[in-house]
């Protein structure tokens, strides 16, 4: 509901959902391949790697740090959704704030109107 009503299009927030679990799913995948290769250069006898195939260990810290970067953005993503419920009880307490003042409102109105009464009951 966030994201419709920045968009205000119900397709583009659905296009960002999807997007958002599309790129679950890629992390998933992501540390999948990364805990088999940390499990293949774990069992590789360190004295049998030729010291000019230092790539083994670059492509290791490589995916550890796509890891970590992953692991942060899964956290922002939970975090933004956290927001939702905040705005939503937001959203009431300006409903309710609006249902008031329009009620003040009607009875200034009446108020205007009637000349026997002078006094006003507030919500």
């Amino acid at each position: 509901s966030l994201l419709t009503t920045i968009t205000g299009d119900q397709k583009s927030t659905q296009t960002i959902i999807d997007s958002l679990n599309e790129t679950i799913k890629i992390m998933k995948d992501i540390k999948t391949i990364t805990d088999e290769v940390t499990k293949i250069t774990l069992s590789l006898d360190k004295k049998m790697i030729d010291p000019t195939s230092s790539s083994m260990f670059e492509v290791e810290a490589i995916m550890k740090d796509i890891r970590l970067k992953l692991e942060m953005i899964d956290g922002t993503i939970k975090s933004v959704g956290s927001y939702d419920n905040d705005l939503i009880e937001l959203k009431e307490q300006i409903s309710v704030g609006l249902q008031k003042s329009n009620q003040i409102m009607d009875k200034v109105d009446s108020l205007m109107q009637d000349d026997e009464s002078s006094e006003v009951i507030l919500p």
